[in-house]
């Protein structure tokens, strides 16, 4: 599912970014691919990934999602 945001009503939100394992994800948790995310939420949360930073600020992503990189990363 894919959900657009206009960009003059988004703010940046800082979230935890946290490694899950792919068996506690919840069946009510939204899961999106990295490739899916607007490119500059894309950039901060890989960047931060492969810096093993723990949080990001992102626009159109919200705490609880769950983000498949790498590995599967839950934002808190």
């Amino acid at each position: 599912m894919s959900q657009s945001i206009d960009s003059q009503t988004a703010s940046t939100t800082p979230v935890a970014i946290v490694e899950c394992d792919p068996e506690t994800i919840e069946p009510t948790d939204s899961v999106t691919h990295v490739d899916q995310l607007p490119t500059h939420d894309r950039e901060r949360i890989v960047e931060a990934i492969d810096a093993e930073v723990t949080t990001a600020m992102v626009d159109s992503v919200q705490p609880g999602t769950v983000i498949r990189y790498t590995s599967y990363y839950k934002l808190k």
